[in-house]
């Protein structure tokens, strides 16, 4: 149970949802996860930047394209590393008017991404509580989460675990303890072309998404399952788990 100035800081956010017209918990989370989404294109973009560093050739993938989108707002400016940094208010022109219309058509717009993204809506109210959603911590999780910890932020609403498939079964006890009842906690990549069900399997990515599967399952204070996807990136699949008890 959480008492005191850290549950006011979370009413208020939930408050300023509501206030806004997001009476839905369901589009809350969707809110989360395309910002989410948005720091997830901004990695990969460095992964391919420093990838043409080390070749000393121009980059071959960018996500974010060199130059200017059709209102005059260079590319560049849509990396979360970037309007992250920003004021409030232009980090909020920016994602409602420039980052959300780009992710609409990424992809071309015969793409199953674009299809799935047409209806892409940036519904956050204000600027401020935009600046309270995007707090970007930077550095190995397992020494960032026990910093949140012992910091007193959370428990969390939504937690979504995308990272190296090793450390999964670590940093899925760590959401638990940043989560409360009702919380969701949501782990990508965990089917990995089937490849899980593989006990002799020498990849460390297939060993650890096994380990953590058995963490999840032996956990008692979630009911989770796994569902499983086949698109143009292959067959993997993520878990859902909701908190059902506290610590």
């Amino acid at each position: 149970m959480i008492t005191g100035d850290i549950k006011a800081k979370v009413d208020r956010i939930w408050d300023a949802f509501w206030a806004g017209g997001i009476a839905n918990p369901m589009e809350v989370i969707e809110q989360i996860t395309y910002l989410l989404f948005l720091r997830r294109l901004d990695d990969l973009h460095t992964l391919e930047e420093n990838k043409a560093a080390r070749i000393k050739k121009p980059i071959e993938n960018p996500v974010f394209p060199p130059g200017e989108d059709s209102r005059g707002r260079p590319y560049q400016d849509l990396r979360w590393s970037r309007f992250k940094n920003f004021a409030p208010s232009d980090m909020y022109a920016v994602l409602s008017e420039h980052a959300f219309p780009f992710l609409r058509t990424l992809g071309g717009d015969d793409s199953t991404y674009a299809h799935h993204m047409k209806d892409a809506r940036f519904t956050i109210p204000t600027p401020a509580l935009l600046a309270k959603v995007v707090d970007l911590r930077l550095g190995p999780a397992l020494e960032t989460l026990p910093r949140l910890a012992a910091e007193g932020r959370g428990p969390f609403d939504l937690i979504f675990i995308d990272a190296d498939k090793p450390g999964y079964p670590d940093y899925f006890r760590w959401a638990l303890k940043l989560s409360r009842r009702g919380s969701v906690i949501i782990a990508d990549n965990v089917v990995r072309d089937g490849a899980v069900i593989d006990a002799a399997s020498d990849d460390p990515r297939v060993q650890g998404m096994r380990r953590f599967n058995e963490v999840l399952a032996a956990e008692s204070r979630v009911s989770a399952t796994e569902i499983q996807t086949v698109g143009s990136k292959g067959y993997d699949g993520f878990a859902i788990a909701v908190v059902i008890a506290e610590q």
